[in-house]
């Protein structure tokens, strides 16, 4: 944990923070941006009581606050259930363009507790390109972190096993198939599409979205199976009728 947090400049510049920020408001941010518990990626561990003793505030105030940053002016995200804030625009106010301060982030991210929180964090600034706030700091070149996030993430989330996937979808009460999906994951490498799997989990939901419309490709392919499979028994499964199931079985999109 770091023993100081550098906030640029620029926040005070910001016209959000300038316009809209009353004096309280910008207290309290940049109490969320520099408190002992933050981290290099923004999102962190915090809990009310830790909020009230460390601010000064009683917990109606901190209640009233978090709201404020959260519903008002749209800057935080406070995860009740997990006791998390996440700081979307933390990147505008403490930049950073190293690579080993990226590997450092990635890190971090793995351990975030909160799911929707990760993957924001993943899907979203640190899969892009850094650059230095408006007025300078740092160095002048910018740093793709795309890479660095990716692998050192792939790393920390080892791919799980049979046993986890049919724990997580029993746990989710899905119809998804587990050595189905185990399997193909299990042939293509973890790849989802042409990209490294980063979340299992993610991809498990993908497919309980998918299920409605896999059940209906799988009876329109057993409809067409016992149209044209007897025929084909009758016939010794000549070359001829093979075709013909194969043939239909290309009408399936």
């Amino acid at each position: 944990m770091a023993t100081y947090r550098t906030v640029h400049i620029s926040f005070w510049t910001d016209p959000k923070v300038d316009d809209d920020f009353t004096p309280e408001d910008k207290y309290f941010y940049l109490y969320l941006l520099t408190n002992p518990h933050t981290n290099i990626c923004g999102c962190y561990e915090i809990s009310m009581k830790q909020m009230v003793r460390e601010t000064g505030y009683n917990e109606d105030t901190v209640k009233r606050l978090l709201n404020r940053m959260e519903y008002t002016h749209n800057v935080i995200q406070y995860d009740a259930s997990t006791k998390e804030v996440f700081i979307p625009r933390w990147g505008k106010y403490n930049w950073f363009n190293s690579k080993d301060t990226m590997a450092g982030v990635a890190k971090v991210v793995s351990c975030i507790k909160s799911e929707r929180f990760r993957e924001a964090i993943i899907q979203g600034p640190l899969m892009g390109v850094y650059t230095p706030p408006q007025g300078g700091g740092g160095t002048s070149d910018t740093v793709t972190v795309t890479d660095t996030v990716t692998d050192t993430v792939s790393v920390k989330s080892k791919h799980p096993t049979l046993e986890d996937v049919k724990a997580y979808c029993k746990e989710r009460g899905n119809k998804v198939d587990p050595e189905r999906w185990f399997d193909y994951y299990t042939s293509n490498g973890w790849k989802v599409g042409k990209n490294p799997m980063r979340d299992w989990k993610a991809a498990v939901r993908t497919w309980e979205r998918s299920e409605p419309k896999q059940g209906r490709m799988n009876a329109r392919w057993q409809e067409h199976y016992d149209k044209w499979h007897p025929e084909c028994e009758r016939s010794g499964y000549s070359g001829a009728k093979i075709e013909d199931i194969e043939l239909h079985m290309e009408d399936f999109d």
